[in-house]
């Protein structure tokens, strides 16, 4: 069994997808992911600079702040 975590950054705006990805994600053993996620692009660049991530995945059709309102 790998004791290293694979870091996951799950940038997502709507709730369903974003908890499913989580979820996903947070029931697998081995390997291990430690799971960070993001409503928008400004959470996601914080998240991105207070930690490296092995896996980004990213909503293609993510809103702009200005859209999300």
């Amino acid at each position: 069994m790998n004791d290293r975590s694979v870091k996951v950054l799950i940038i997502e705006d709507e709730d369903a997808p974003r908890e499913s990805l989580e979820a996903a994600f947070c029931r697998s053993s081995d390997p291990k992911f430690e799971v960070r996620t993001a409503r928008n692009s400004a959470e996601a660049e914080i998240e991105i600079q207070q930690a490296k991530f092995d896996v980004i995945t990213v909503d293609l059709k993510l809103q702009s702040e200005q859209e999300a309102g």
